[in-house]
């Protein structure tokens, strides 16, 4: 990761964290922005037909750790629902390529507006 992409993120980091004490409604507008991100990202592997379940799943980890460095008050906030949502759009990628009686598809995250 070049010098630029560190600070772009630490900022972005700092940022979240800061909502996430002052202002808590701003926090989950942002946030919810991110989520829709991966969940582009998660349907960007699966769309091709050849999904890369490891990238698609790390994607999961990625979030909860950004999540977990914006501090406690982030993450009473958005974890669980940040971590359902995610896993739940992963698993539904998944099965549209080994069967769709694998995971039923019984949620689909609508953002927050």
């Amino acid at each position: 990761m070049g010098k630029a992409t560190t600070r772009r993120k630490e900022r972005r980091r700092k940022f979240l964290a800061r909502l996430a004490q002052e202002d808590p409604e701003r926090f989950e507008r942002e946030w919810a922005k991110r989520i829709e991100s991966w969940i582009n990202v998660i349907w960007f592997f699966a769309k091709d037909g050849s999904i890369q379940t490891p990238p698609t799943f790390k994607i999961v980890d990625r979030a909860k750790e950004t999540l977990t460095e914006c501090g406690e008050k982030a993450m009473e906030l958005e974890y669980k629902e940040t971590k359902d949502v995610l896993e739940n759009e992963c698993c539904q990628a998944l099965s549209s390529h080994i069967g769709k009686e694998i995971f039923r598809i019984n949620q689909r995250w609508k953002p927050k507006e």
